[in-house]
């Protein structure tokens, strides 16, 4: 429900402010006065275009902004899923501006949000309809989803079964897709894999085998470096065939130290150094023998270590780039080999369940049709009651529903409106109906019904889920009595969820709960749009406006004052 809207700089409208309540909102004015500006300026809070003449003259931007009341549970849960912070009195503040340059921007409860975001939560809040401005009711996509809003809750259930079948079979049409297109290649492939395992398999391949290779490698091509300097360290120690060596020299300086310590005590120390370095040289010329004699220059094993790693690179540049990697190809190859082995045993088992959902989904379908043709028959004969009071006694309201090949979330029902005006003439879309008057009789019966049915259980807001409505000038093409019917059941449907209506017709004026003038006056040499909350005098004075026209005698003003009259005494106030 919207609560308050507040106008700047559109069109002739620099500044006005409306408020609005529960039930009946009228808008009236003079012709040309500017109650089309105030729709233009609510469908552009919601998300409409703007053209370049939206923006008041001199104006840099026009701004507009509603304040709203949110009832519906479906509205708050996206409002919270975009992030907007919801007030504990469930208030949400839109503004929208445009600039000069054409520059929109959009705030929710003070939040930017994107013109997407904004367009698809405008669908729970406000229903415009006009003479040419059909929305949801004349809309026949919508029609299906209002025939389903009046059938039982078992309706929903049977759709949401159907939505699960639905999704499991189009989950196995695309796995049949998939198998069928490796089966066409299977026998070319599966030769293909046989010999990609036996290649891998053959090798045995182990992770960090590669590194321990290239180190082995790396030591068997410098064996013969290292042959050649173990020799010539041992050389330089034992002095080769010539028995000069380090060694030799070392036990010749023994012998000498020796004699000179026998002689000189203070040299025993020096003797006794020399001892010790030539037992560990003596020891070291031992190990380094035994190590030249154990390096053993075998060409076999570098030729194998070559060959091993010459296969890794081979299996690495054909399977993937590390060790790891070709043994996790060889992991899904072997899983692809048994799929298709096991190919037509799986084809067989999924055509098998998909021909068991097409079954599930075939008798889900006739179950909605036949709830759904049920409750049309129930629509059609209040519909048609509603028409008859509204002075068209020999409408016929039919709601046709057809069943179709083809399939989707919602069944296969076809649903559309269709009406019969006058006596004799045939059944046609309700979309197609050229009388202002008629159209504007079978929305009010239509949202009557809906309105009605909501109201036994949660009067707080409208069957289809939006809090408020709009009818911009619904009256076209009634007058006299059939007016004074059209006003009453717009008090009907305003008993059940907001209702904001322009009109020019005294009878719907005087059935007001909040009555909204809109004049044009003259100020400073520039013309302007007001928009302002009457009084109760003031109503009197609207709906006599309406009933004398420029001239108000005091018997127009008594006619609208018994107008008003009998309008509570049918509201029951």
């Amino acid at each position: 429900m919207i609560e308050n809207l507040s106008i700047e700089n559109v069109a002739l409208i620099k500044h006005g402010t409306v408020n609005f309540t529960s039930g009946l909102n009228i808008i009236s004015g003079e012709t040309g006065a500017g109650k089309s500006m105030v729709i233009s300026a609510v469908k552009f809070m919601l998300g409409g275009r703007a053209n370049k003449d939206f923006i008041r003259q001199g104006a840099e931007k026009a701004v507009v902004s509603g304040l709203f009341v949110v009832q519906n549970e479906e509205l708050r849960k996206k409002i919270i899923e975009n992030s907007i912070s919801l007030e504990e009195d469930n208030a949400l503040l839109i503004e929208r501006t445009i600039a000069e340059n054409g520059k929109s921007t959009i705030k929710l409860n003070g939040k930017h949000v994107s013109l997407a975001i904004l367009k698809d939560l405008a669908g729970l809040l406000i229903d415009i309809h006009g003479q040419h401005d059909h929305q949801s009711l004349l809309n026949q996509a919508k029609h299906l989803e209002i025939l389903d809003s009046f059938c039982p809750p078992t309706l929903n259930e049977l759709k949401r079964k159907l939505s699960d079948f639905l999704k499991e079979y189009k989950r196995l049409s695309k796995d049949v897709a998939q198998i069928t297109s490796k089966s066409g290649q299977s026998g070319e492939r599966l030769k293909e894999l046989s010999e990609e395992i036996d290649e891998i398999e053959k090798a045995s391949l182990t992770e960090g085998e590669e590194e321990t290779l290239n180190e082995r490698l790396k030591t068997l091509r410098l064996v013969e470096t290292l042959k050649e300097n173990a020799g010539s360290a041992e050389a330089l120690l034992t002095g080769g065939s010539d028995g000069e060596g380090i060694l030799s020299a070392i036990s010749q300086t023994l012998r000498l130290v020796s004699e000179i310590s026998s002689i000189d005590k203070e040299a025993e120390s020096l003797f006794e150094q020399l001892e010790g370095l030539s037992i560990g040289l003596g020891e070291f010329e031992r190990e380094l023998s035994s190590y030249n004699e154990n390096i053993d220059i075998d060409g076999r094993e570098l030729s194998e270590v070559e060959a091993r790693l010459e296969l890794i690179y081979m299996l690495k540049k054909k399977y993937g780039r590390t060790v790891a990697d070709v043994i996790l190809y060889l992991e899904n190859a072997k899983k692809d080999y048994e799929t298709y082995i096991g190919a037509d045993d799986m084809l067989r088992k999924i055509n098998l369940r998909r021909k068991e959902l097409n079954k599930e989904i075939t008798e889900t379908c006739k179950s909605l049709n036949t709830i759904r043709c049920v409750g049309a028959k129930q629509i059609e004969s209040r519909i048609e009651d509603i028409l008859r009071e509204l002075e068209m006694k020999d409408a016929q309201f039919k709601i046709s529903v057809e069943s179709k090949k083809e399939f989707g979330v919602n069944g296969n029902d076809n649903v559309a409106f269709m009406i019969s005006p006058n006596l004799g003439e045939p059944l046609k879309e309700l979309s197609k109906i050229a009388s202002g008057g008629e159209m504007s009789r079978i929305m009010l019966a239509l949202k009557t019904v809906i309105s009605a049915e909501y109201t036994m259980s949660t009067p707080s807001i409208g069957r289809e889920g939006v809090g408020t409505f709009i009818f911009d000038e619904i009256d076209t093409g009634v007058s006299g009595r059939t007016a004074q019917k059209v006003a009453e059941k717009l008090h009907v449907i305003a008993c059940a969820q907001q209702i904001i209506c322009i009109t020019h017709l005294p009878q719907i004026a005087a059935f007001a709960d909040n009555h909204i003038l809109i004049e044009k006056k003259s100020r400073d040499g520039r013309t302007e749009t007001s928009v302002g909350n009457l009084d109760a005098q003031g109503e009197i004075s609207e709906i006599a406006r309406l009933l004398g026209g420029a001239k108000l005698t005091d018997a127009v003003i008594a006619n609208a004052a018994e107008l008003k009259d009998l309008a509570r005494e049918f509201k029951g106030d």
